[in-house]
Formats: C-alpha cells, sequence, structure tokens
C-alpha cells in the first residue's frame, strides 16, 4: 500500500500518535494536524489521498473540516471517529461526505482493515462499492447511509426487502464495515431450518458467528422453539450477545404478531434500526452502474476481455420491470457474459424475458421457478393497476374478498406508487389479467 498520503486530525496526542504509528507501520506517508484550522493549512498545500479526523475538537468540527476536504480535495476520503457517538452526528458526517465513521476506541485491526479497504480502491480506480450495490438513487444512497450507521453500532437491525434486492449484501456492508469484521459472517436462511426440530441447528449456526454476525433471512419462517432461540441469542443487560444479529424479511411483521406467529417482544428486540431495500424497479438509474459492474465481475471470472454493452441491449435492460430484482440482473448478465463472443453485448444475447417489444399489456408473464409469493403479488398488483386501483372491482375480479385484498396489500407491502404500469415477470408462461392467483399458480 506504499505511495498513498493520509492527514491524521486529532487534539488529543495519545489518540492522534498512536494512528500514526499504526498507519507508518504499514508504510504510509503520514501527516498530522492537531486541529480543523492546522488541517486546512496543510490541505492548501497538499494533495491527500485520506484523510483521518476526530469528530469534537476546538473551533471547527470535525464535520466541517469533512466538507473542506471534499470541496478542496474531492478524490479524497475521509474517516471520522469519535467518542461522542449517536445516529445524528453520523448523519451528519456522512451527508458532509464522510466515507466512513467509527466510534472510540477503535481497534486497531478494525482501523487497519477500513484504511487498507478504501486506499485498495483508490488503486484500483473504483470508489466504494460492493457486489449489487452500485448507485446513483438517492433512494439506494439513504441505504448506504444508514449501514454505515449501522456498522457503528452492535443492536440487531432488520433488513427489510422483496427477493433478490439484496438483503444478504446489505448484511455482508454491515459486517465488513463493523469491528467485527475479523470474526465469521454465517448466513442461515430460516425457511431451510427444520420445523419443529430446527432449534438445535440454528444454535449451532449462532455459534459458528461467535465474535462475528449471525445474518438470518426469511424471518417470518422461524417457528416458536426458533423464535425463543434467537431472542435468547440477542442477549440482555448482564449477558452480551456472542454475535451480532441482522434478520431479514420480505413482509411485515406486524400481521404476523396480531395472528399471534411472531412473537412481539422479539419483533421489538430485532426493530432496534432498520434498513429498507427498494426494489429495482423502482430505481432503474441504477441498472446501468449495475450491469457495469456486473459484466466487470463474470468478465473476470470466466477469464474474458470485458465486453461492452451495447445500446439497443441496455435499453431493453433499462425497461424491464425486474420482478426478481438485483439477484435476476446479475443471472441475466452473467448469462450474457458467458454467451457473447465478439466483445460486446448485444440484445441478441439476452434472454427472451427481457424483449418486451411483442408483450401484450394484458397479460403477466410469469418465469418458471417464480416462488408463489411473487406469482401473488405480482398478479394483485397488476390487476389494481389494470383497474385503476379501483379494490372493489379488482377484489371481484379476483375472487376474493375486499378484507382479504386489504391484507395481502399489507402482507405483500403494495403500494399504488410501487407498481409500475407494465411490470412483467418474463416470457415463460402467460396469464389474463384478472385470474385469480390461486389458478394462476395451478396453471
Amino acid at each position: 500500500m506504499t505511495g498513498f498520503r493520509i492527514l491524521a486530525v486529532d487534539d488529543d496526542p495519545a489518540a492522534l500518535g498512536a494512528v500514526v504509528d499504526l498507519l507508518r507501520r504499514d508504510g504510509h506517508e503520514v501527516d498530522t494536524a492537531s486541529s480543523s484550522e492546522e488541517a486546512d493549512d496543510r490541505i492548501r498545500h497538499t494533495s491527500y489521498h485520506l484523510v483521518i479526523t476526530d469528530l469534537v475538537m476546538p473551533g471547527r468540527s470535525g464535520i466541517e473540516l469533512t466538507r473542506t476536504v471534499k470541496e478542496r480535495l474531492p478524490d479524497a476520503s475521509v474517516i471520522v471517529v469519535t467518542g461522542h457517538a449517536n445516529l445524528q452526528t453520523a448523519i451528519s458526517a456522512l451527508k458532509a461526505g464522510a466515507t466512513d465513521y467509527l466510534t472510540k476506541p477503535v481497534e486497531a485491526r478494525q482501523l487497519r482493515t477500513i484504511v487498507a479497504r478504501t486506499l485498495q480502491e483508490k488503486r484500483s480506480g473504483a470508489s466504494r462499492r460492493e457486489d449489487g450495490a452500485a448507485s446513483r438513487s438517492h433512494s439506494m444512497r439513504l441505504v448506504r447511509e444508514k449501514v454505515a450507521l449501522a456498522a457503528t453500532i452492535d443492536a440487531p437491525v432488520l433488513v427489510r426487502g422483496e427477493s433478490g434486492s439484496g438483503k444478504e449484501t446489505c448484511a455482508r456492508m454491515i459486517h465488513e464495515r463493523s469491528a467485527r469484521s475479523d470474526g465469521p459472517f454465517v448466513a442461515v436462511h430460516a425457511s431451510a431450518l427444520p420445523h419443529g426440530g430446527g432449534t438445535a441447528d440454528l444454535e449451532h449456526r449462532i455459534g459458528q458467528a461467535r465474535g462475528g454476525t449471525i445474518f438470518l433471512d426469511e424471518i417470518e419462517a422461524l417457528d416458536e422453539d426458533g423464535q425463543r432461540t434467537l431472542l435468547h441469542a440477542l442477549g440482555d443487560e448482564h449477558t452480551p450477545p456472542v454475535a451480532r444479529v441482522v434478520v431479514a424479511t420480505g413482509r411485515p411483521l406486524e400481521p404476523l404478531v396480531r395472528e399471534g406467529r411472531f412473537r412481539e417482544d422479539l419483533r421489538y428486540r430485532l426493530d432496534v434500526f432498520s434498513i429498507d431495500l427498494p426494489p429495482l424497479r423502482e430505481r432503474p438509474e441504477d441498472i446501468p452502474e449495475l450491469v457495469a459492474d456486473f459484466v466487470r465481475t463474470f468478465a473476470s471470472r470466466y477469464d474474458k476481455p470485458v465486453p461492452a454493452v451495447d445500446d439497443e441491449a441496455l435499453a431493453l435492460l433499462s425497461r424491464y420491470g425486474w420482478p426478481g430484482n438485483v439477484r435476476e440482473l446479475r443471472n441475466v448478465i452473467e448469462h450474457a457474459v458467458i454467451l457473447e463472443t465478439g466483445g460486446r453485448i448485444s440484445a441478441a444475447v439476452l434472454p427472451r424475458m427481457i424483449h418486451r417489444d411483442d408483450v401484450d399489456s394484458s397479460a403477466i408473464r410469469i418465469p418458471i421457478g417464480t416462488t408463489m409469493k411473487d406469482i401473488e403479488r405480482t398478479v394483485i398488483a397488476r390487476t389494481l393497476d389494470a383497474f385503476g386501483w379501483n379494490k372493489n372491482k379488482t377484489a371481484k375480479v379476483l375472487g376474493i374478498s375486499r378484507r382479504s385484498l386489504y391484507n395481502k396489500l399489507e402482507r405483500y407491502r403494495i403500494a399504488r406508487a410501487q407498481q409500475p404500469a407494465a411490470a412483467t415477470f418474463g416470457l415463460m408462461a402467460t396469464e389474463p389479467l384478472g385470474t385469480r392467483p390461486d389458478e394462476a399458480a395451478a396453471r
């Protein structure tokens, strides 16, 4: 990592000295400043790759210094470190342009990991991004801010989002930016645990995550014993948790609590800090960047030159509704990279479901392998859209009661602003609008 210049700023000589010694041992060239004003003078005369600053100092704060750094050195990264952590200051630091926000006392290994990762991204010419997390949209920038905040605390995190929206990627980002990043990351799908006999399995997986992070997806699928086990794993004021807990769900937990299928005390313990992931159809401006990321990933994996993506192919990808979200896009690009032979991804190598010019707008197209939940969600949403969100007509056409329709809207988190007029699954099977969900699933 030689060749990087770092400025460390702190009014505490002991803390400053510890950071400087650590970074210099790693081969970095490090300058120091004991105040924001002294740091201002430094950055007027020297260009830095990275600035590490305390938050609370006499005179101007670390947040104000961060703004100055980003104005004068827009390519520099900033890490804010503070012993006065709270959500508001973390949000302010990130909005000012900080890359990371760390809470004192910072462990040496945590700081070294974050500094190394930040500088490696500069060496490769890449901005900070994780697989599937590239973003231009405002909604995903907010997600990334919340991920950075979640990494500074050790409380449970609840990630909400549709299937394929990147819940596990989000959990990994939290883990990798946290003080537990050197510990294990263990991912468990609750629906895969044996019903009525999965307690021992869950206890084992939590034990495997000791010192790191346990990610539990589809939390709503946990049975009563599993919920009890997880509640115990969260610890209490006398017993700290053995692992950081991040859980995910694709549906609201409140209705399950009312139905007696999910413990209310567990829901409260899990929903300390929540992150909502928007579906890909709500952020089409992110598709070109995601496509570029996945093209590079799979070109490297299959030892091929990075192909270009022609305008027609990119236009098709941007118009498609992506019911499988980022996971589906990732699979499509992998398929395209494998098939391309001329150094360019054209529309011809994209799967048939992406080509929508001849799609009947009155049909819902369902690829083989789509989950029953996603089928029902899309049938309801498309029928609502077709009838101008008249719920009486929609319920009548679908053959369900109005009350049942409202329950399904809540269960699947269907909202009018979230449903594009031309949402589609693909080209593998076709059902007319108004088909009852059970009939569509049966065909």
